[in-house]
């Protein structure tokens, strides 16, 4: 249900980096949409590459995969 609700806010917003950034932050809560949350951090960093949140994000799934070497050149 958490997901419908920030999907509609996404549209809402016109997919802006940061409402794509919290579809990811949404979507690392639940194990089973790691790859889903990989694709919004993604998305978000196309949209705006200095986005800052969408680098912490990517950073910290590279961290949690221990990938700490490409966590830290992001």
């Amino acid at each position: 249900m958490v997901f419908y609700f920030l999907k509609e806010a996404n549209q809402l917003h016109m997919n802006t980096a940061q409402s794509i950034v919290l579809l990811g932050l949404a979507f690392t809560a639940d194990p089973s949409q790691l790859k889903k949350a990989r694709e919004m951090f993604d998305k978000a960093l196309k949209l705006n590459p200095s986005c800052i949140d969408a680098i912490l994000g990517s950073a910290n799934m590279l961290r949690d995969e221990g990938k700490h070497a490409n966590a830290v050149t992001l």
